[in-house]
């Protein structure tokens, strides 16, 4: 969920949006809550996109901020959180 600017896939929230629905529309049909959590991950991309600037004072730290985290996903970090959850190794006891 990485905008275009900053490397990703991500497309403005008109274009994105119906492609989006579509899909969660899908999930639910099979997993409720499966689509729940899969709509809470665009919902927080689409405000950090459609938001207005952040006051001057703001603008820095919100775009390293947003750097942050989308190089995270980039980077697959959260994928391999995941796998490691799947395989048992997440470190959690």
């Amino acid at each position: 969920m990485v905008p275009e600017v900053d490397g990703g896939p991500w497309r403005p929230l008109a274009e994105t949006g119906p492609v989006i629905v579509d899909a969660i529309e899908q999930l639910a049909r099979g997993d409720h809550s499966v689509a729940l959590v899969v709509s809470m991950h665009p919902t927080v991309v689409a405000l950090w996109t459609t938001a207005p600037p952040a006051p001057a004072e703001f603008t820095e730290a919100f775009n390293q901020r947003c750097s942050a985290v989308f190089q995270t996903a980039l980077d697959a970090h959260f994928q391999r959180e995941i796998n490691k959850a799947i395989e048992g190794d997440s470190g959690v006891e």
